[in-house]
């Protein structure tokens, strides 16, 4: 996968919109030189200033503050739409992945992938690419202002440009390192912060709460130090604009002096440089706000380019009623389940199937076959309809049980269908104990203990009606068991001895 394109997805329609706010404003900028120019010059002859001058001079003041307005809504709809776009190619990468794959990740740096790097990612689309593209409107038409006005005047201005860009030349790698080192320490403690404050208690009963303290704290200094760095070499680059404007002013003054220029035309080039440093200003902003955006976006492009499981748009469903399984792993005997049988597997070997028979992950060699079907080949969300894993670690959302019990399905059944089911397998019992239909439950079903995680996902199974059911946690509870034996499905169960792993040749043993 690669990154989204910053004005793809209808968002140049947006960029459009925003070049054209930014030349009506640069047209207002125009208007407020000019006329500036024209009121100093009436003003130095003892005249009185023109209505249409005042008119001119307000009008355009108008329009450069509502163009701004619109220019910053724009920018900002830019920005939380790419960044829309960002978190939906996140979301479908990690969708795509192994689980493994998403195992072996670090969990704070996942959450920072959706929340700290969008931060820089959202504001070069949202804010520093919009002040771009007006610096570059906004500066031609100020420094055509003062040539007009007078040509050394105009002349400056090129120079101060130059001397600008320069400096953005020179800077930019420096700053993009300091950004990448700032970028990962930052990561890192917060990482460790997000793994570490929910076992803040366990740690202090080990004994560990000062050595973590003092190893953030010595993170936090890095940081700092970092930060501080990248700080430097930033606010230096704004203060080159501010430092060329007050030279370009003296300049101004002391040529409009030895030339005998009018009062007018020195005002209108006052004015018209104050409108060539700002969008210069915010050009030196910009330089590091691009770093930002460059570093994070190396990381996002680096993740996105991980391997994932191959899509599975033309891979076929599998059928409804019990499913066969038959087994062709490397270093085992071939195993043949019939639909309908009750299978005894040893837990180790349940546990190397499950996450495949579930589309959780890729198989690197051998062969999974259902309903003479090679796993590989079926669509996913078909394994998850009609493949049910009974274990301590199900599914859960945050929201009601109800919920609980219909992830998977395309439509929810109604509380008379769900009960219903559950009543035809005798685990109403079950669902009354666990506090009903209407009971909450948080997210992953933290908030219950692990048989009772167990008993849900025994319920799940049941609303679910799948064809073929892995049963690793719950063998020793009989009324699981039996309950789960009265499905139309093909079962397989754990926690049998060595020799119980083959399937045996009477179904519904």
């Amino acid at each position: 996968m690669t990154p989204p394109r910053l004005l793809g997805d209808r968002r140049g329609w947006l960029f459009t919109a925003l070049v054209g706010a930014s030349l009506l404003q640069a047209i207002g900028f125009a208007g407020t030189a000019l006329a500036t120019r024209s009121a100093f010059g009436a003003l130095s002859s003892d005249e009185s200033i023109a209505r249409n001058t005042l008119i001119a001079l307000a009008a355009s003041a108008a329009l450069v503050a509502m163009m701004q307005v619109c220019f910053r809504v724009l920018a900002d709809a830019i920005g939380e739409r790419y960044a829309k776009s960002v978190r939906l190619a996140l979301f479908a990468h990690a969708s795509a992945s192994a689980q493994p794959d998403i195992d072996r990740r670090r969990r704070g740096y996942v959450f920072m992938r959706f929340i700290g790097d969008l931060t820089a990612l959202k504001q070069w689309p949202g804010l520093g690419l919009p002040r771009l593209v007006q610096s570059m409107v906004v500066l031609p038409c100020s420094v055509a202002i003062l040539f007009l006005l007078h040509r050394p005047f105009g002349g400056i201005s090129l120079g101060i440009i130059g001397l600008v860009l320069l400096a953005v030349l020179f800077t930019r790698g420096p700053l993009l390192k300091a950004h990448e080192n700032q970028r990962a320490q930052r990561a890192r403690i917060a990482a460790d912060m997000a793994e570490r404050m929910p076992l803040a208690p366990q740690l202090k009963a080990a004994q560990r709460q000062a050595r973590e303290a003092t190893k953030l704290s010595n993170q936090a200094d890095r940081l700092a130090g970092l930060a501080v760095r990248r700080r430097s070499i930033a606010e230096a680059l704004k203060a080159i604009p501010d430092m060329s404007a007050g030279l370009a002013a003296a300049l101004f003054l002391a040529i409009g002096a030895n030339q005998n220029l009018g009062t007018g035309t020195i005002a209108g080039a006052l004015a018209a440089l104050a409108l060539t440093i700002t969008p210069l200003r915010n050009l030196m902003a910009l330089t590091d706000k691009a770093a930002a955006f460059q570093a994070a976006h190396q990381k996002l492009q680096a993740l996105l380019e991980r391997p994932t499981i191959l899509p599975d748009v033309s891979k076929s469903a599998l059928p409804k009623g019990p499913l066969s399984l038959e087994l062709n792993l490397p270093g085992q005997e071939q195993i043949i389940i019939q639909p309908g049988d009750h299978v005894a597997l040893t837990p180790k070997l349940l546990d190397h199937i499950a996450p495949l028979l579930t589309g959780l992950c890729s198989l690197p060699e051998g062969q999974i076959l259902l309903s003479d079907r090679d796993v590989w080949d079926i669509n996913v969300e078909s394994l998850g309809r009609r493949v049910a894993i009974i274990d301590d670690s199900p599914l859960v959302l945050k929201g009601s049980l109800r919920r609980a019990l219909a992830l998977g399905l395309r439509q929810r059944p109604s509380d008379e269908q769900m009960l219903q089911r559950l009543e035809k397998v005798g685990l109403t019992p079950i669902l009354q104990t666990l506090g009903g239909l209407d009971r909450r439950l948080l997210e992953g079903a933290s908030d219950c203990s692990p048989s009772e995680r167990i008993e849900l996902a025994a319920l799940r199974a049941a609303v679910l009606r799948p064809g073929l059911l892995l049963l690793r946690h719950g063998n020793d509870n009989p009324q699981i068991l039996s309950s789960l034996k009265r499905l139309r499905a093909t079962l397989i169960t754990a926690r049998v001895p060595a020799g119980a792993a083959r399937a045996p040749a009477n179904p519904g043993h």
